[in-house]
């Protein structure tokens, strides 16, 4: 039953949770490692500073010409935890969201535990390990993981009560919490959790009738919920450059290696890629899969002496299938999966599967230790015995030179000082585990003392070495403005900028002395999404999803060095690490890290065309852009016919710099664009943002057709004489998913009532 003392043990998990993040807590300290600085922050504040304007993101216009925001997922608009950072200051808001995640992971796996009959102690083990292990405490820089990860023991607390109450209201809770999962941004963790319900459903015999409605319920009320980000997602699914998948060699490119297990029982083993002065040889995604050297002892103590316990199977079961799994390419199961399981073709990057894993070893780790705790009393542990079994490790460290002979004197004596420091640590824990088992033999401490200090290892074992994964650095990171972005938003005008390709891949390897030396280099080098602090327009992005037409004409830019599609971009500044000379481009800035370039030919952000050319084949339209005589000012490529009541004649006189044809953009939002525009003749007005579902085009208040032009952008038929131009972004696919998801949670709410009147059949 839970009672006080279980109150007090979920009190004290939030007391660990705000010691661990202490620092960035009552501090100017925040997160600042990996892609929460490049790719989290900016689109989580753009979508939290929408939100505070009263409008809905459903559209991010400062990456890449324009992409969809809501569909994209990772953003996660709706998910519930979100709110934080729409009602506090930003960046208390996402500390907030962030630290809020390791409390509620660890209540929530304690709270299972305890639904498993498990002791407090063992129920508190596991919270922590779960809670602050290597993998949790590893995706921090990856909030969508680090969300959807929370969420996973208390769908399976519900789902398990669902199963052995035969309740609905539990089947209900499942089907929300699943929906909550999949809100948070990561659909690997939603597909994990598939894998995981369904083995329990199977692990669990019931009458035909009933069981399948128990498998199947709580996923038709997920699905039913949360249709209002589904169907928005899928379709930008259909317009991604992800359409039919991800490529095998991308999608298994980070697996987790053999080796790397190793890591259990020897943290940072192949090595911490956040110190310099370290190598590491490994996947580059998930630093730690350590989760401390007692839990896993316990683990393998379930394992191996509470065989025929049910819930130790399923979970040996879960530890093993996400296990091959997170091995990824290195087993040819995974191709057969790739190649056959629905959607598992579009998941990129094996090792995220571990999360799983971890999972199931935290549960077994409070198995292990109740089992283990029982046994303390019966059986005399010899001391020697697991000092002798841990000293080859010190060998390891003597061997890295053997296997890579090219790493640096320097890298190798700091990762071999560090490994043996790390096998001295290990060692003492065991050691003062062993110490408090014998007291408790000899009767020197009661139980509670040896508890009390087992739990106190754990979690002394779990901060040294998790406080090395997530360094800090001060939050005025991301406001520092360095003088080239000075320069650039001295500029009021519409226009995009563009970080030149070459320069381009220099700034993707990040570089600096220090963590904060390097993240200022990155914002002083103005790489893409570090403008949307600034609301500016860039020309490309760094996003999960990206659309596959727009994809198709960065490409002739960045890989067949088509420059001359700059003007069509609208990008009035080229960023460059190196000195270009090309025409029409003019040095306008300069210091130590950039050269900012002013294209002098840029096209405006809305325009009217001199001629227009119909062209059907897709393909042909980019071999056609891809000539160097293609000049955008002149003429637009459509891929149908002008759909108007009378003839559109190309305007063969047309020019930009005619006074009596002009255009003036008088809004510019997320998800609405109003222009007023003249023109002496009628014509086609093109507007170089990205054509996509959802947008409609008004003139005078009257809806007319956008036309896809010059293969990835908009058109729309423009009357003579002086018209206001709207463009408002209201996907349908929201629109029909948020009438289902209003439909479904009617009749969810209906039979939840119908259950308290109902009595649940026996």
């Amino acid at each position: 039953m839970f009672n006080k003392k279980d109150i007090s043990i979920l009190l004290i998990l939030i007391g660990v949770t705000l010691l661990f993040f202490a620092r960035v807590l009552v501090t100017d300290f925040t997160f600042g490692y990996g892609d929460i600085h490049r790719y989290f922050y900016p689109i989580r504040y753009f979508s939290a500073s929408a939100i505070k304007e009263g409008i809905i993101p459903f559209w991010n216009p400062y990456l890449f010409a324009g992409i969809p925001n809501l569909a994209a997922l990772q953003p996660a608009v709706f998910y519930p935890m979100s709110i934080l950072t729409y009602i506090f200051p930003f960046f208390f808001g996402i500390k907030l969201f962030i630290i809020s995640h390791f409390t509620l992971a660890s209540i929530f796996t304690y709270l299972l535990m305890r639904n498993f009959n498990i002791s407090r102690t063992g129920s508190l083990i596991s919270s922590v390990t779960y809670g602050f292990g290597g993998f949790v405490l590893s995706v921090v820089d990856m909030l969508t993981t680090l969300s959807a990860a929370t969420w996973t023991p208390l769908i399976l607390l519900f789902y398990t009560k669902a199963l052995t109450n035969k309740h609905n209201i539990y089947l209900m809770l499942t089907g929300l919490f699943l929906a909550v999962q999949f809100l948070a941004g990561e659909p690997t963790q939603l597909y994990g959790s598939l894998i995981m319900l369904v083995l329990f459903w199977l692990f669990q015999p019931q009458p035909l009738k009933k069981w399948i409605f128990q498998g199947i319920t709580p996923w038709v009320i997920c699905i039913g919920l949360v249709l209002f980000q589904i169907l928005p997602f899928l379709e930008m699914g259909l317009f991604s450059t992800r359409t039919g998948g991800v490529k095998f060699t991308h999608a298994t490119s980070l697996s987790l290696g053999p080796h790397e297990l190793l890591n259990l029982v020897l943290p940072y083993f192949t090595g911490n890629f956040i110190d310099e002065s370290h190598f590491w040889f490994g996947q580059s995604w998930l630093e730690s899969i350590y989760m401390g050297i007692l839990p896993l002892l316990f683990v393998f103590t379930a394992v191996l002496f509470i065989r025929k316990n049910h819930l130790v199977i399923f979970f040996t079961s879960i530890i093993l299938i996400f296990l091959i799994l997170s091995l990824g390419r290195l087993l040819p199961i995974y191709e057969l999966l790739y190649k056959y399981l629905p959607g598992f073709s579009m998941i990129r990057y094996p090792v995220k599967f571990f999360s799983f894993a971890a999972f199931g070893c935290s549960i077994l780790a409070g198995f292990g230790y109740d089992y283990f705790r029982g046994q303390t009393l019966k059986i005399e542990f010899k001391n020697k015995f697991y000092f002798q079994g841990l000293t080859p490790l010190i060998l390891f460290p003597f061997l890295k030179k053997i296997y890579f002979p090219d790493a640096t004197d320097l890298q190798i004596d700091t990762w071999a000082n560090s490994i043996f420091l790390n096998f001295i640590i290990v060692c003492l824990i065991i050691i003062s585990c062993i110490l408090l088992i014998s007291l408790l033999f000899k009767n020197k401490i009661p139980i509670s003392a040896f508890n009390f200090g087992i739990v106190s290892f754990v979690i002394l074992d779990l901060f040294l070495f998790g406080s090395r994964i997530n360094p800090f650095v001060p939050q005025k990171i991301y406001g520092y403005k360095s003088e080239g972005l000075r320069f650039i938003l001295q500029d009021r005008d519409f226009y995009r900028i563009l970080l030149e390709p070459k320069s381009e891949k220099y700034f993707h390897i990040i570089r600096g002395a220090t963590l904060e030396e390097a993240l200022i280099n990155v914002q002083q080098s103005l790489v893409p999404n570090s403008g949307l602090f600034y609301k500016i327009f860039d020309a490309e992005g760094y996003e999960s999803l990206t659309l596959n037409d727009y994809n198709h004409v960065l490409e002739l830019i960045k890989k067949e060095g088509r420059l001359n599609l700059l003007d069509l971009l609208n990008v009035k500044y080229l960023i460059s690490k190196f000195e270009l000379k090309m025409p029409h481009l003019k040095l306008v800035y300069e210091d130590a890290a950039i050269k900012i370039y002013q294209n002098m030919t840029c096209l405006p952000r809305a325009f009217f065309v001199s001629k227009i050319r119909v062209i059907e084949n897709r393909a042909k339209i980019l071999e056609v852009m891809n000539r160097l005589n293609f000049n955008p000012m002149r003429e637009v490529i459509i891929e149908e016919g002008i759909q108007h009541k009378s003839k559109i004649l190309p305007c063969n006189n047309l020019r930009i710099q005619n006074p009596k044809s002009k255009i003036k953009i008088i809004d510019y939002q997320p998800n609405k664009i109003i222009l007023e525009a003249s023109s002496k003749g009628n014509c086609l007005l093109f507007l170089s943002d990205t054509y996509y579902p959802g947008w409609q085009a008004y003139i005078d208040g009257k809806l007319t057709k956008i036309y896809r032009a010059n293969y990835a952008f908009r058109a729309i038929s423009f009357p003579a004489g002086n018209h206001k131009v709207e463009f408002i972004y209201f996907p349908f696919s929201f629109l029909v998913g948020i009438i289902g998801s209003i439909v479904s949670g009617f009749i969810s709410a209906t039979l939840l009532m119908t259950t308290f009147v109902v009595k649940p059949s026996k």
